[in-house]
């Protein structure tokens, strides 16, 4: 039984590694197809296990997050945590948001000039609608590589980015995909 794993982005390597290990089989075997090995650097994996990269110009990077977004996936995973505290918190920054968000509404002069520039915006983006990312055809390509080479039975995606790269690779085969 072969069972492959998506992953794409470094954060997600942990609740990765954490499924990995708990759903730990004996008898199967599973390859990670991920953008850089770097992301598993910290974790502990299991030990029939294969780390696959595939070629991407979005390599995983360690400091190309920027500071703002980490800190803001440690506050939900701080207020989402089941705290009493932590949901009073995102209740309250979630109540910020939508004040702040009626007073920018309530501006007229500043809502005529947004419309403009989101018309032009819209426009120049609207050739980009049906083109597909960058790291679609490489991780299609390694999909393939690896069908070729075992019998696929189970493909787990981490990152929803990936999932129409997978989708269209299963088409009509008899493999299960899961969305973790």
């Amino acid at each position: 039984m072969i069972k492959i794993a998506v992953i794409t982005q470094g954060f997600r390597a942990h609740e990765c590694a954490t499924y990995l290990n708990n759903s730990q089989n004996e008898n199967e075997k599973v390859i990670i197809i991920c953008s850089s090995r770097a992301i598993f650097d910290n974790e502990i994996l299991p030990g029939n296990l294969e780390i696959r990269e595939y070629n991407s110009l979005h390599r995983f990077g360690r400091n190309d997050v920027p500071l703002f977004t980490a800190s803001k996936e440690k506050v939900k995973k701080y207020t989402r945590g089941g705290s009493d505290s932590g949901v009073r918190l995102e209740r309250f920054l979630n109540s910020l948001i939508w004040k702040m968000r009626y007073m920018y509404r309530a501006s007229e002069a500043l809502f005529k000039l947004i419309n403009k520039i989101r018309k032009k915006v819209k426009e120049r983006l609207s050739r980009y609608r049906n083109r597909k990312p960058l790291r679609y055809q490489a991780l299609s390509q390694e999909l393939l590589t690896i069908s070729e080479e075992n019998q696929l039975d189970q493909i787990l995606v981490f990152d929803l980015f990936d999932l129409p790269a997978v989708l269209d690779f299963v088409d009509d085969q008899a493999i299960e995909i899961k969305v973790r």
